[in-house]
């Protein structure tokens, strides 16, 4: 089984038809084996993944980055954020865009994601990429960050009210402190924020990053999550509207449609 497994998840990061992928890996997941398999990404980076991880079986059958039309977006030697890391599907993307002229930070509370991230990182060799062990929000701190009820990689949340099973306390950050804690040699190009529904926090704690730097912003507007936090989709974009942020060319039809939806946005300053 192994070996099949091996072979698909091969063939499917190689293909370019993600509906097939997306179909091949739902086959496969559930019958593979429970246990880590390495793999090489499309970015060149070796990697490991459990398939009986969503987010991780997503890499291994190469699904999960940034959209092509984002991350085309990012270049050689930039300073590229990635809020919410995961295990860093897009951190891989960003990493190899930006080369070892620029950086990467990828910042994420899960211990079990960092542990990921700290293993993608040494077995790279990628110094240019910087992982913070923590949260983001509005302000410094120490935060409980609910964990998701399956114990897997994806959907821990400071907001999330059903699904969770127990929480843990982490350090939390403001970009702005994080951002602007030493001298700043070049801006910040580029931020990916997905929180599961605390977009409102960190973007409240990234006013000035975002008012004197201008990067390109993608950003998850779950409305389920926001408006369970008290919030929606539709104020949050009135926010980063009021920091002179508009959808970017080819996102702004998908920004009339956030009312009950999971919509990911390019925002650039306008």
């Amino acid at each position: 089984m192994d070996r099949i497994v091996e072979t698909a998840g091969f063939l499917a990061r190689k293909s370019r038809a993600p509906r097939g992928r997306h179909r091949l890996m739902r086959q496969l997941i559930a019958r593979a084996p429970d246990h880590d398999y390495r793999y090489r990404d499309s970015n060149g980076y070796d990697r490991v993944a459990c398939l009986r991880d969503h987010m991780e079986a997503l890499g291994f059958f190469g699904l999960g980055g940034l959209p092509t039309n984002v991350l085309s977006r990012v270049n050689k030697g930039d300073w590229a954020i990635d809020a919410g890391a995961n295990v860093g599907l897009v951190t891989a993307g960003l990493c190899h865009r930006v080369g070892p002229s620029g950086q990467v930070w990828a910042i994420e509370p899960l211990p079990r994601n960092i542990a990921r991230l700290n293993t993608y990182r040494e077995d790279n060799r990628l110094p240019w990429l910087r992982i913070i062990a923590g949260a983001v929000g509005a302000t410094s701190g120490s935060v409980l960050l609910h964990l998701p009820a399956g114990g897997e990689s994806g959907w821990a949340s400071l907001t999330k009210s059903w699904e969770t099973r127990g929480s843990i306390p982490v350090e939390s950050y403001t970009l702005d402190d994080l951002v602007f804690e030493e001298a700043v040699e070049q801006p910040v190009a580029f931020c990916k924020i997905d929180v599961e529904g605390a977009e409102p926090s960190v973007l409240k704690g990234a006013q000035r990053m975002l008012e004197e730097m201008r990067p390109l912003v993608f950003c998850e507007f779950n409305d389920i999550l926001l408006r369970d936090a008290g919030y929606s989709a539709e104020e949050l974009l009135v926010a980063f509207e009021a920091l002179r942020y508009r959808p970017a060319d080819g996102f702004s039809e998908q920004a009339k449609k956030l009312s009950g939806a999971v919509v990911d946005l390019l925002l650039e300053s306008r």
